[in-house]
């Protein structure tokens, strides 16, 4: 079987309404409200590190807010991550000239948001390094079950990760030795 060529598209809330039109379980997961979900979800953890109004904010919230992220002397990049016509998951990465200074992401397969979530992470490090940033950093809720996934990705790309004020920080230092991100 022919594995389906992923890749991160810009963020286009038009084509994310299309596609939720088209996918039911995709627009109730966007949609549910963060006291909907259970409490050692991975999805409520996001959506409390990004508002203290969790409650009632939903994951569609998170992608609006990335998208309107505004910080000075940053960038902010907003993506989707796209399997062959179908929209997998989203990613927004906060950057200056040099490094990546925070990274939030979430799967939009709920049957499999492990083996998605790493795959993406994995490739978005990848990405990043080979477009020259020195240094990828991003920090999480300690209770959030990604950070596994996290020190996963500080193990294999030589990184470090600590505990303070109540948030797990994660980095990695570019050394020049990743791999391409499309030599597999």
């Amino acid at each position: 079987m022919e594995k389906l060529k992923e890749q991160l598209i810009q963020a286009d809330l038009n084509r994310l309404n299309v596609e939720m039109d088209n996918d039911e379980d995709l627009k109730i997961l966007l949609n549910t409200k963060g006291k909907d979900f259970p409490q050692d979800s991975d999805y409520l953890c996001l959506i409390q590190e990004l508002t203290e109004e969790y409650q009632e904010r939903t994951l569609l919230d998170v992608i609006n807010l990335a998208l309107e992220w505004n910080f000075y002397g940053t960038k902010t990049h907003s993506l989707f991550s796209k399997a062959g016509d179908n929209l997998v998951g989203f990613v927004a990465y906060i950057s200056n000239e040099k490094e990546v200074l925070q990274i939030k992401m979430f799967s939009f397969d709920l049957s499999r948001p492990n083996p998605v979530f790493i795959r993406d992470l994995e490739n978005l490090i990848n990405k990043l390094f080979n477009d020259g940033f020195e240094k990828i950093s991003w920090s999480a809720m300690p209770q959030n079950k990604a950070n596994k996934i996290y020190e996963s990705a500080i193990n294999k790309f030589n990184g470090t990760c600590w505990t303070k004020d109540n948030l797990v920080y994660y980095e990695i230092k570019n050394e020049g030795n990743f791999d391409n991100l499309y030599k597999r």
